[in-house]
């Protein structure tokens, strides 16, 4: 079951609409929080906007920017066809880890860059731990001394019904290997984007967005899959866990989600989007198979007339951008009236 509303959880560019959380835990609290998320803002798709920032909780459903910390951690590039996006956390040894994505949609060039802080407030410079043509969401896991890094590797036209997981490992994130291709299969969906874990028995446990084939990247759902050796993966169930709602605050995706794992009970943070392209952080927990949306505070209160509205402009825009006949698209809209 899906997320009523999101959660509220501030932006620096005062939107609200964060998407593509990953959230480490400290089981012992790193200065004075037990759950660390970086995420970056995306209002109305705005890529421009996608900087890292980071937030802390102590319970997972209120968040607040770490005091002193920078807000973002990265700024904007200053080239008008490059913008960053889908951050990833780490935590090793008390000591921050933050990695980014940085593309130029105009030459088709990818990097991934990673940052670092001892206290939360000061980061390092950025520096590039992977160049190439495409590559989305890096997701990245330390253990034994050893540095994983899985991305997908992508068509750049956001077209394609292709893409595959490839990991690269090394004992620092400056100096990792040569790409290994991973076993990745959901039957009739194109992986988009991914968070990666090692969990407390060993396995790898993976939440990875994924669409139809046929459809493209702005139509995700969620699926869950495990892996032995962080090489092969399967499914741990053929349907997603989550998937968009009929009417709700995510009617349009289900997009990059993170979860932590205690005993067997999943807290999983989601990307959700709606049809008029505004999005937000769901909380959801308990097993795979029966997770339940958080219960919010008292005073917080669903406007589902003003969602169905929304849904219904944004799924006009839509089908104009499909090139629908022209009396359906002014059908849809007005009935979003």
């Amino acid at each position: 079951m899906n997320a009523r509303r999101p959660l509220n959880i501030s932006s620096y560019d005062g939107s609200g609409q964060n998407v593509h959380p990953d959230v480490a835990q400290s089981a012992e609290g790193l200065h004075g929080f037990r759950l660390w998320m970086v995420c970056t803002p995306y209002p109305r798709g705005d890529d421009r906007l996608e900087n890292p920032a980071i937030r802390v909780s102590n319970d997972g459903i209120t968040w607040l920017p770490f005091p002193g910390a920078p807000d973002p951690l990265v700024v904007t590039p200053i080239d008008p066809d490059t913008h960053n996006a889908d951050p990833d956390l780490v935590i090793v040894d008390s000591r921050l880890h933050v990695f980014f994505m940085t593309r130029n949609k105009r030459e088709q060039h990818t990097t991934f860059s990673m940052i670092w802080s001892d206290d939360g407030r000061t980061w390092s410079e950025p520096v590039v731990v992977y160049e190439g043509t495409w590559g989305v969401s890096p997701a990245v896991a330390y253990h034994d001394g050893m540095w994983r890094m899985w991305f997908i590797v992508f068509d750049a036209s956001n077209k394609s019904d292709q893409s595959h997981l490839v990991v690269r490992s090394g004992p620092k994130p400056t100096t990792l290997g040569d790409q290994q291709r991973c076993s990745l299969i959901i039957p009739g969906h194109v992986p988009w984007h991914l968070d990666l874990q090692r969990c407390e028995d060993g396995r790898y446990e993976a939440l990875v967005a994924a669409y139809p084939v046929g459809s493209d990247n702005a139509h995700t759902r969620l699926f869950h899959c495990s892996s032995v050796d962080g090489l092969a993966f399967d499914l741990t169930q053929p349907k997603p866990i989550l998937k968009p709602s009929i009417v709700g605050w995510d009617a349009m995706m289900i997009y990059r989600s993170t979860f932590v794992k205690s005993n067997g009970i999943y807290h999983i943070w989601y990307t959700g989007g709606s049809w008029n392209r505004r999005f937000g952080i769901g909380h959801v927990s308990g097993t795979l198979c029966a997770l339940r949306p958080t219960t919010l505070p008292i005073g917080i209160r669903l406007d589902g007339a003003s969602q169905v509205v929304d849904n219904a402009i944004g799924f006009a825009k839509y089908l104009a951008k499909r090139h629908m006949p022209r009396d359906l698209i002014d059908g849809v809209r007005r009935l979003a009236r």
